[in-house]
């Protein structure tokens, strides 16, 4: 599997993240960018190749939540 088979629900978000007014994407917990270092590495590039700021949820703010990026 690819990594845009894996990850294209963070490419769909920051693309629209980057025409929005606040560029800026939430996930809910980091695991969402990836499971190994080569994949968190790809996000966060990916990420930072859009312009948008990202914001994980604090540990104490999430209450099950299954790792949709909004």
């Amino acid at each position: 599997m690819t990594y845009d088979d894996k990850f294209g629900h963070l490419t769909d978000a920051l693309e629209k993240a980057a025409l929005s007014p606040y560029k800026e994407i939430v996930v809910p917990r980091p695991e969402t960018l990836g499971e190994t270092y080569e994949e968190i590495v790809e996000s966060l590039n990916r990420i930072a190749d859009a312009g948008v700021k990202l914001t994980v949820v604090p540990r104490a703010d999430r209450k099950g939540s299954a790792g949709a990026v909004s």
